[in-house]
């Protein structure tokens, strides 16, 4: 039975525990499930990220980037550590070539959450980690394809939502979801490949007695068009324009989360999904594949092709007419993400995939 894990990621996974559990600003999944295995009873070092360490900086100088670096503070300083946890394989690659020509002692389990190249030190990486889990299944596909030999060691996950943080965000101050007689409120955010101009043409038409949509964006993703009924609040570079905390409240006061998303072969929007079952409102999202979620089965939105402002605007229009779906898609949300999507059973999940590969 294993005792001990430490924890890595992209960014500060320990800045993100004091955030989770301490301080409760931040929900829980943003731990990725660890919080759960350490109040199993298993020892968990959350770990600073490549920003905070800024291990052996002088690499920097000769082009070598901060995960490269981070990877190689971690073999040169910790590799006799028994247990390894990669919650995303931009900090885990090197240490899998590592560990696949016999250099790296920790067992590495590795979180990945996009497809990844054919390169074939990518493939000897990928079959130097004891365990690959998996945040959907077109990464998983993706990977199968690249390193087939990974298939027995390949486990999807998924992701889950921390329900508890959310319960305050549902409450509606009092506020009937989506009621006749006042716009339908909608709030779309995102700073990375978020297509906000086709939903900005798509209400353009509409008016503001019928819709009203907020986007809070980044410099790289501000809409070019602009309409009466749009408020666009704009970020800095790659910034954020609102705090989360802010966002989750212009969130309780909408009726609709948008997605809007350019087309990508990689993951994109999911965070906005979990906030949009987490607050238990309506969504509106383009198809990505890395969104396992069928928001129209679940009855908690809907899923629209990439750049067709027509299908936004037939999905608007739609919940304009029934105020009372769009209340019940929220409510449809929220059960979802109570019952199906809940940290209890992703850690067990998780638990059952370390105690196969950890010692």
């Amino acid at each position: 039975m294993y005792r001990t894990v430490d924890f890595i990621n992209s960014y500060s996974m320990r800045i993100a525990h004091e955030r989770c559990v301490r301080l409760k600003d931040y929900p829980a999944h943003h731990l990725w499930g660890m919080n759960g295995i350490s109040e199993r009873g298993c020892e968990v070092a959350f770990h600073d990220g490549p920003d905070e360490l800024q291990p052996l900086a002088w690499m920097g100088r000769l082009g070598i980037n901060k995960y490269v670096r981070y990877q190689l503070w971690w073999f040169l300083t910790q590799r006799r550590r028994p247990n390894l946890f990669a919650a995303a394989w931009s900090v885990a690659w090197l240490l899998g070539l590592l560990r696949r020509v016999g250099l790296l002692r920790s067992r590495l389990v590795v979180l990945i959450h996009h497809p990844v190249d054919g390169h074939w030190l990518t493939r000897a990486a990928l079959r130097g980690c004891d365990g690959l889990v998996f945040l959907n299944r077109h990464a998983m596909a993706a990977v199968g394809r690249v390193a087939p030999q990974t298939a027995a060691r390949s486990h999807l996950l998924g992701w889950f939502v921390d329900a508890a943080f959310y319960r305050d965000f549902r409450a509606r101050d009092g506020q009937p979801a989506a009621a006749p007689g006042r716009p339908l409120r909608i709030v779309a955010a995102g700073k990375e490949l978020r297509d906000f101009d086709t939903l900005v043409e798509a209400v353009r038409e509409l008016g503001t007695g019928s819709v009203h949509v907020e986007i809070y964006c980044s410099a790289e993703t501000e809409p070019r068009t602009r309409a009466p009924n749009v408020t666009v609040v704009r970020g800095g570079s790659h910034g954020n324009p609102i705090s989360y905390a802010e966002l989750l409240s212009r969130y309780r006061q909408a009726d609709l989360i948008a997605g809007p998303m350019h087309e990508a072969d990689r993951t994109v929007g999911l965070t906005s999904v979990m906030d949009g079952f987490g607050v238990g409102r309506a969504m509106i999202v383009t198809r990505n594949p890395g969104i396992d979620y069928d928001l129209q089965a679940l009855g908690a939105g809907f899923i629209v092709p990439p750049g067709d402002v027509g299908a936004w605007r037939e999905c608007i229009v739609r919940l304009c007419e029934s105020p009372a779906r769009v209340g019940a898609m929220g409510d449809a949300a929220a059960r979802f993400a109570d019952t199906e999507l809940t940290e209890a059973d992703y850690a067990g999940r998780l638990d059952e995939i370390f105690a196969r590969y950890f010692r």
